[in-house]
Parts: structure tokens; C-alpha cells; sequence
């Protein structure tokens, strides 16, 4: 299965999640030409942020939690451990009921729907289930990606001998309670699936990308509402500083034709500057009659 290269920034629409509820959920893995998007994250504050590598403030105070408690540290609060993840668009085909009053989609327990809507308790006994058919964005660790792979390496062309491709058939997701997910390819499930272009999420900006002085902010307990505030902040403030060296540049120019000057040849004589002739009189009987008149005498 092909994998991204980890790239930076973070820009975009809206991220939406594949909820991973206890129960089973019907996918197609929508990998495209970009593939899985593979990286690592820490889990803190609730959030999943992008781990920096050499310049991450997590990685450091994982290692100063690490020397002070040796032999504790994974129970100490603000310890958060790398993990590697990975991202994909994938379309949730699972049958589920959508609650008329809030629009919240319930899926199954097993084989059986709950009678109230999860989020607003409003009754959805009558409601009918249907195939959710919304794109998603599918993120869990490296085991459920082995697992895919495995799925992938084992399905293959009964003529050709070829792999199918995991993307051509629908795969369950089982979540059992307080367990990790595990994946079943359903190769009889083999429909073509064809979903527009901009119904898909750039999976590289699915973790949340800080700088490493964000991050800090974030784990001093900032929110991110106010980390995104000053970024907008200060991204407004270089962009009025730029503009302004961009009319400050436009307004003086300190060019010169040096074409226009008259080179002075090195034996010509110096030039001497001319003195101005003093106005100021040494005479004492000058300098008397001005007294007089400055005093009125």
C-alpha cells in the first residue's frame, strides 16, 4: 500500500473522523495516488498533535519525566509516548440511522440499533437504517496498518495471481469493547466506488501540526483557539510589515546613473575650498559703535 512523505504546514477544510463506536463498521479505503499518510503523533490535552522530531517540546519532557521516574514515568501526568499512525480517506458504507431532529448518525451494537438517538435521546425506533456513505478520514496505529496490509497481501486475482488491491473491496472494522479494532477484507464486496475529488480530505493535514513554540503554549495550557488566534495574529502582522517594506522600497530609490558622473583624473590638482570672507569686524572702534546701537546709547 503506498505511503506519503511527511510534509509540514497545516492548512485546509474541516476534518471528519471515522468514530470508531463498538460495533462493526463497513469501509472502502479511498488511498488514491497519495496513499497513507504515515507519521507520529502524541496524544495530549485530548488532541493529536504531530510530534517534531528532534525539536518536539513533548519528546523533551517525556525524557525529563523518564529521569525523574525511571521506573513510573508512563503513569506520570504529561507523559505522552510516540506513536506512529497513519491516515487515510476511506467511505463509510456502514448501515446506520439518522436521527431526524439532530442528524446525528447511530450505528448498530452488533446487530441491534439503539432506540434513541446517541446525542439529542430523541426515539429513531421507526427510522429505517441506510449506508451512511460519507467520506472519512480513518486514523489508528500501526497494528490495524499491518493488519490492512495483511488483508491486501492475502486477497489476490484468482486468474492473474495479482493482488486485488484493498481499495477494490470493502473491509470490515470489528470493535469489540475495551479492545483494539481488527480488520476483515470482504472481497465478495467488490462493487466499483467512485467518489468525487473534493468530497476527499488532504490526509497530511489530518494531525494537528504546531511549532514547537506552539506546543509549548499548548502544554503550559493554552487553548487552541488561542494558539490560532495569535497565529492569525501574527501572520496579519508580517504581512502589513511586508507590504510596507514592499512601498518603502517602491518609494526610495537610492540607484544612481554612474554613468552620469565625470570621473576626476588622479593628476589634477586638489581642490581647495574657498573661504567665505569673514563678515565679523576685529575693529575696536567697530565693535564700539555696535555696542552703542545694541544698547541704544
Amino acid at each position: 500500500m503506498p505511503e506519503m512523505e511527511k510534509t509540514q504546514e497545516f492548512t485546509g477544510k474541516k476534518k471528519e473522523f471515522l468514530k470508531l463506536t463498538v460495533g462493526n463498521h463497513t469501509i472502502r479505503l479511498l488511498p488514491g495516488e497519495e496513499g497513507f499518510y504515515i507519521t507520529y503523533t502524541h496524544w495530549t490535552n485530548n488532541t493529536n498533535i504531530e510530534c517534531l522530531g528532534d525539536e518536539c517540546p513533548v519528546c523533551m519532557n517525556n525524557k525529563r519525566i523518564i529521569a525523574e521516574n525511571p521506573d513510573t514515568f508512563k503513569d506520570v501526568k504529561g507523559y505522552s509516548r510516540k506513536r506512529q499512525v497513519f491516515y487515510v480517506n476511506v467511505l463509510d458504507r456502514t448501515l446506520a440511522k439518522t436521527c431526524a431532529t439532530c442528524g446525528e448518525v447511530t450505528k448498530a451494537v452488533g446487530e441491534i440499533f439503539p432506540s434513541t438517538c446517541s446525542s439529542c435521546n430523541a426515539v429513531i425506533i421507526e427510522v429505517q437504517p441506510e449506508p451512511v456513505n460519507k467520506v472519512r478520514i480513518l486514523n489508528r496505529g500501526s497494528e490495524l496498518y499491518e493488519n490492512l496490509k495483511s488483508i491486501n497481501n492475502a486477497n489476490l486475482d484468482e486468474l492473474s495471481g495479482e493482488k486485488v488491491g484493498i481499495e477494490n473491496y470493502d473491509v470490515m472494522l470489528m470493535i469489540p469493547p475495551s479492545k483494539r479494532p481488527v480488520a476483515q477484507g470482504l472481497p465478495h464486496k467488490s462493487d466499483v466506488v467512485e467518489v468525487e475529488e473534493e468530497l476527499l480530505f488532504d490526509v497530511e493535514e489530518a494531525p494537528l501540526k504546531l511549532t514547537a513554540v506552539e506546543v509549548k503554549k499548548f502544554l503550559s495550557g493554552a487553548s487552541l483557539k488561542d494558539i490560532y488566534a495569535m497565529r492569525r495574529a501574527n501572520e496579519v502582522a508580517d504581512n502589513i510589515a511586508l507590504e510596507d517594506l514592499e512601498v518603502i522600497e517602491k518609494e526610495e530609490d537610492f540607484s544612481f546613473d554612474i554613468d552620469k558622473v565625470e570621473p576626476i583624473p588622479f593628476d589634477s590638482p586638489p581642490v581647495v575650498p574657498v573661504e567665505e570672507e569673514s563678515t565679523f569686524s576685529t575693529d575696536e572702534e567697530d565693535i564700539e559703535e555696535s555696542v552703542k546701537k545694541l544698547f541704544n546709547l
